[in-house]
């Protein structure tokens, strides 16, 4: 059995817009620190093993194989609003992290159906894309930098699952849209910080 890595050390091109594919049935890692560029995920066999938080300037696109995120989190992030707005195909996967933390000009358009355990909102906006699922399953931190007056972006963040989760607003955070859909009555979705009121 042969075993793939992946190490980008400490690569820091924002300006590059091609992508890394894993792909085969052998088992592969990535780690190391910095961004990469987009990132798609078709594997035939074995395991796509998560060494560290993975940062992507542009896409994310999951089709098949298997993932194991470990304890770090994918972040969906980039500072310079020449970029255009990321996507995210989720494919039907879990991810257990995600941050989106892009430039506050731009959107995220998340397509299929994406579900995630911990979810952070730094910066930038979730646009809508019509019959497509974009669902969280725990807590979800809202930053103030997040949102925008803009109605165009009107993205809606599903609240689902068979646990309570805590909403923590931070003062200037907007949502646009919200469905809470949790699989029983007593399931308790609540607000609280300071942008909470």
């Amino acid at each position: 059995m042969f075993r793939w890595r992946l190490g980008f050390g400490a690569w820091q091109d924002r300006y590059n817009d091609g992508y890394i594919k894993m792909t085969g049935s052998n088992a592969q890692q990535i780690s190391g620190t910095g961004y990469l560029p987009s990132l798609t995920v078709e594997k035939s066999g074995d395991t796509l093993t998560i060494a560290n938080d993975i940062t992507l300037l542009h896409d994310f696109h999951y089709n098949s194989g298997t993932i194991d995120w470990g304890s770090y989190k994918l972040i969906m992030g980039h500072n310079a609003s020449t970029f255009n707005s990321p996507l995210l195909y989720g494919g039907g996967i879990t991810i257990p992290k995600l941050e989106i933390s892009i430039n506050s000009a731009n959107t995220l358009g998340a397509y299929e159906t994406t579900t995630v355990t911990e979810l952070t909102l730094t910066e930038g906006d979730l646009n809508h894309v019509s019959g497509q699922v974009f669902q969280v399953t725990g807590d979800v931190t809202v930053g103030a930098s997040w949102g925008s007056s803009d109605t165009g972006n009107d993205g809606t963040l599903r609240f689902t699952g068979g646990s309570d989760q805590t909403v923590t607003y931070n003062t200037g955070a907007t949502m646009s849209k919200a469905i809470i859909n949790k699989d029983s009555a007593t399931d308790v979705v609540s607000f609280t910080g300071t942008g909470a009121n």
